[in-house]
């Protein structure tokens, strides 16, 4: 599996939050914290990333950081998964990307 390194502080930020809103013990954000930081995903540099993924997201509107995971999964020539309905509308309607998303609730 690859992601953008983006991934990291993103996951960490959305525990935060979690914590921040009580919907998480400060503990338990911290064994999250350890347990995501050891998965097995092979991090690409968003530096590379950049003109590619800003290009993405002028065309469809998505966000940079959005546009990064996008910008990857074309590269590779594969899917990115997300839980992001909006975000897989978005990119379904662009024929150039339509085929690099796929709904973690599609996911086998």
């Amino acid at each position: 599996m690859f992601s953008p390194d983006l991934l990291f502080p993103e996951i960490g930020n959305a525990i935060w939050k979690k914590v921040r809103r009580r919907e998480l013990t400060a503990e338990e954000g911290q064994r999250l914290a350890v347990d995501i930081s050891g998965i097995g995903v092979e991090t690409i540099s968003t530096r590379g990333l950049m003109i590619d993924a800003h290009a993405l997201a002028v065309s469809t509107g998505l966000t940079v950081y959005d546009a990064m995971y996008l910008a990857l999964a074309v590269r590779l020539e594969t899917e990115m998964i997300t839980a992001d309905d909006r975000l897989s509308r978005t990119v379904a309607a662009h024929p150039m990307t339509a085929a690099h998303v796929r709904l973690v609730q599609t996911f086998e």
